[in-house]
């Protein structure tokens, strides 16, 4: 479990190859320093197939948690792309999920016109720092707006354009700047590093947690440089 009064740091599960068991990526997550995983509910059939999940299957998951320590309280619904919530196939609607990475709902300015509109404990934001700094030029004032209304970040690298598989330290995100602003409001949530594994080489246990090390230790450095308190301290 982790301490509650530092901002706890996770890690998205396809940060991991898709052919480790869900106990491998849970020991690779917590060797690497995490505190916790998201889960993936993507368009593909296999991940789609988790919300169906039988009573036996889910309390196996939840046994190789409680065995790691490492808890899922996020998951990433992106099936969407599969069943849009615009299809004209009613069928399709009824199996859609949420809208992410277009410019719809891509800053906090415009998620807060839905947040008015629908008043309600359950409908929050989840803004990604790289989706951010590619739709809007005043990262620092979406949060200032929108603080109030987030439960948790996620903590992406992105250029301009490009929304995914861009290194850390590699795209244009000035996560410093973004962690003291965060600081300054005081934020006490959860961050989430969301970064993507190469599925096409054969990784080791080994080589895996490496890698998502180094994205933690990043985050970790851009955090101590912003002023912030970081776990391990």
């Amino acid at each position: 479990m982790y301490n509650i009064h530092k901002n706890p740091i996770g890690i998205y599960e396809k940060a991991l190859p898709n052919s480790f068991t869900w106990e491998e990526k849970f020991m690779a997550a917590k060797k690497a320093g995490f505190d916790y995983m998201e889960i993936s509910i993507d368009e593909s059939d296999e991940r789609l197939a988790r919300l169906n999940w039988t009573d036996e299957e889910i309390e196996t998951f939840r046994s190789v948690m409680r065995f790691t320590g490492i808890s899922i309280p996020t998951m990433c619904l992106s099936g969407h792309r599969k069943y849009p919530f615009g299809s004209k196939d009613p069928k399709i609607r009824a199996r859609a999920i949420e809208i992410m990475d277009t410019e719809f709902v891509g800053t906090i300015v415009r998620a807060m016109h839905y947040l008015k509109e629908i008043p309600s404990p359950y409908f929050k934001i989840y803004p990604d720092m790289g989706n951010l700094s590619n739709f809007s030029k005043d990262v620092g004032g979406e949060f200032e707006l929108g603080l109030s209304e987030t439960v948790a970040i996620h903590v992406k690298e992105t250029k301009p354009g490009i929304f995914k598989e861009v290194p850390f330290g590699e795209g244009e995100v000035r996560f410093k700047e973004i962690f003291w602003k965060l600081k300054e409001l005081n934020y006490q949530g959860m961050f989430l590093i969301e970064m993507w594994a190469d599925n096409s080489t054969c990784q080791s246990i080994e080589q895996a947690t490496k890698k998502i090390a180094e994205a933690y230790q990043f985050v970790i450095e851009k955090m101590q440089e912003a002023g912030m308190e970081v776990l391990g301290e």
